[in-house]
């Protein structure tokens, strides 16, 4: 098992309006309420748009320097990371916002969105495994290795990983085997299964070193058509916009809504554009589509502001919908 809150970043990309931007699409620190509902008629966008889930499984072999014994351990799939995402095709191509597949420790570490390699995904179903095994086989270990760690989430999460890297650097862990899946899950897929819920391939993202927090995954539609959002590239200031995503506090079928208006340009230091909105938005909505009043999507959402003095979010970013139409005519993917 995965700790959830192990996905949850600060980060440092954008400094604007003297608040501080976090990540929002994964589980761990609370975040705002969404804003149920909306008054505009997009309908149509809400039945585009998914949940999208990562998650780790594989086989761990563990030396218990207690009990001097070895053990294996086998990893089952648990999400790991949440967002959501929309439909742009009729083909099963979606998009997200890459940070909710990205290395989180790179993440946190460096501010760096970096796709996840192989030794990457190795690391992380260790610490699944290790995890597991304090659990459920040698409690009295994990009290010995954690008994002087703060009880936050935060602290916990870097205890687990400070002891992931010891065990890995003593010979102590290591994987037999490692894998990544990511799935995408919604009613929007209603029509290609009963269960709602299809493996996604990662096709690429944007310009990650321009801070381009987008990602565009394909599922297999079986000849199915899906449903398609519609794509804007008009932005107008003080126009009302409702985001859509699947916030993880609420595990519905069909995505909830925040509705808002869209207030100013805010770039970051790399020159990639980003809008700021009054809308608030909630754990699992980054990656899912913003949406102005013709029905069309202008953006995907990004990051929530987080106000140091209220101590509550305050607003999203989201990315430009021309890094839609960027990726797409990257990868050869119709654009709706």
């Amino acid at each position: 098992m995965i700790l959830p809150e192990s996905k949850n970043k600060l980060l440092n990309l954008f400094k604007t309006f003297l608040l501080i931007i976090i990540v929002i699409g994964f589980s761990g620190i609370g975040c705002a309420q969404a804003v149920a509902g909306s008054s505009l008629n997009t309908a149509n966008i809400a039945s585009t748009t998914v949940s999208v889930e990562q998650g780790f499984s594989g086989t761990v072999t563990i030396k218990d320097p207690m009990f001097n014994v070895t053990s294996n351990v086998t990893v089952n799939y648990q999400p790991y990371s949440y967002g959501s995402g929309f439909i742009i095709n009729k083909n099963g191509y979606i998009v997200t916002a890459f940070h909710v597949l990205s290395d989180s420790r790179a993440l946190e570490s460096k501010n760096q969105l970096k796709q996840m390699n192989s030794s990457d995904i190795k690391w992380y179903v260790e610490e699944a495994g290790l995890l597991y095994y304090l659990k459920n086989k040698n409690p009295i270990l994990a009290y010995q290795l954690f008994k002087n760690v703060p009880k936050t989430q935060t602290d916990r999460r870097k205890a687990l990983e400070r002891a992931t890297d010891d065990f890995i650097k003593k010979g102590r862990i290591s994987s037999n085997s490692y894998r990544s899946e990511i799935y995408v899950k919604g009613n929007a897929l209603h029509n290609i299964n009963t269960s709602n819920s299809l493996k996604a391939s990662l096709i690429g993202s944007g310009n990650t070193a321009n801070g381009e927090d987008i990602a565009l995954l394909k599922v297999n539609t079986s000849g199915v058509n899906l449903p398609m959002s519609g794509i804007s590239l008009n932005h107008k200031m003080n126009e009302k916009v409702v985001i859509h995503g699947y916030p993880v506090n609420k595990k519905n079928s069909t995505p909830s809504s925040s509705s808002g208006n869209l207030k100013a340009m805010a770039p970051n230091p790399k020159g990639t554009i980003y809008y700021l909105t009054s809308a608030i938005t909630g754990e699992g909505y980054s990656g899912g589509p913003v949406v102005n009043s013709q029905n069309k999507v202008i953006g995907v959402l990004g990051y929530g502001i987080f106000d140091k003095k209220s101590k509550k979010i305050a607003g999203s970013l989201f990315l430009s919908s021309s890094y839609i139409q960027k990726i797409c005519k990257k990868y050869g993917v119709t654009l709706n």
